[in-house]
């Protein structure tokens, strides 16, 4: 009889220990999807074309005529997508950093230090809205 108490406990401690491996596993690929995340968005924000362009086109006459010399027309769309691309690479990382936060806030990953020695997780806010007269077609 005392041998099955064993049994048991070896089975409830190797259930906890796949359990704990499984949180600090998800945690690592969370870190990792945040790397990847800041890296577009900083690829985002190297482009020669940047987000922080409302005062240059506010009015939509002046995007208008901007879109109607055949030049100028192709590089006013890539800024558009440029600002797109921006806002959705900020979004998808600060997404992220929401759900590792979340997860290294449980009692589980603070108590037995799961994150190990990762920094402080930090959102990303700044400006990216385009101008509605830039990106409306």
């Amino acid at each position: 009889m005392p041998g099955w108490w064993l049994v048991l406990l070896l089975v409830v401690v190797l259930v906890v220990g796949l359990w704990l491996t499984w949180t600090a596993n998800r945690l690592d690929r969370m870190h990792h999807r945040i790397d990847v995340a800041r890296g577009t968005l900083d690829a985002q924000l190297l482009r020669p074309s940047g987000p922080a362009l409302r005062a240059v086109f506010a009015h939509p006459a002046d995007v208008r005529h901007l879109r109607g010399d055949a030049t100028v027309r192709p590089l006013v769309d890539e800024l558009a997508r440029d600002c797109v691309r921006v806002e959705l690479a900020r979004r998808f990382h600060n997404d992220v950093v929401v759900s590792a936060r979340a997860l290294r806030s449980r009692r589980r990953v603070r108590w037995l230090r799961l994150a190990g020695h990762a920094a402080e997780l930090h959102a990303v806010d700044l400006d990216d809205v385009p101008p509605d007269a830039l990106v409306a077609d």
